[in-house]
């Protein structure tokens, strides 16, 4: 996949706190630019010029009351997406907006700590995979069919390694658990 050249154009992102355990993850707002910045290079050429998201940092229970009001399940979940436009839409924006706003995001403190935990990623890694996730779909790539999926997981795996971090997708690889020695009481 080939770094494209887009002079002037970028992807801002608007990042508000809504949990203040977010605050606490060393470089996470220098990272995520970063990572909009390097994205922004990797997409098509009719995505438009100058384009703007919103990441809403928060907590389970906002994300608990997103997911069901927006997609109609009752739980949290690591991010979700609100996009502006349609797939059809998206290809036309640069021809009639030089600007636009993509949409919103958002994600739970709670729900991604622990996934990053229990699939041994570093939080600030798997924050910005899943900020590049949500970002693709606001621009309406998906992952529902074999075909779209492995097109989004090859972009992600792009930007990722283009901000030297780890694969999202390979396997975790876990050393074997140290065994204790169990003591035996001496009589």
């Amino acid at each position: 996949m080939a770094k494209t050249s887009k002079p002037g154009g970028k992807l801002d992102i608007a990042i508000c706190y809504a949990d203040k355990r977010w605050r606490k993850i060393p470089g996470l707002r220098t990272r995520l630019k970063h990572a909009t910045q390097s994205l922004w290079h990797y997409l098509p050429d009719y995505v438009a010029l100058q384009a703007q998201a919103a990441l809403l940092l928060t907590h389970d229970e906002a994300m608990q009351q997103l997911n069901h009001d927006f997609r109609g399940h009752d739980k949290p979940t690591n991010i979700l997406s609100f996009p502006q436009f349609g797939a059809q839409d998206i290809q036309q924006l640069s021809v009639q907006k030089p600007s636009v706003f993509l949409g919103d995001l958002a994600m739970g403190y709670q729900y991604v700590a622990a996934e990053a935990k229990s699939e041994h990623k570093i939080l600030l890694d798997h924050v910005t995979h899943l900020m590049i996730h949500g970002i693709l779909h606001l621009l309406n790539y998906t992952h529902d069919t074999g075909q779209d999926a492995e097109q989004m997981e090859r972009l992600e795996k792009t930007v990722m390694q283009d901000l030297g971090l780890p694969d999202p997708y390979a396997p975790i690889k876990v050393a074997n658990p140290v065994r204790r020695r169990q003591r035996t009481k001496v009589k």
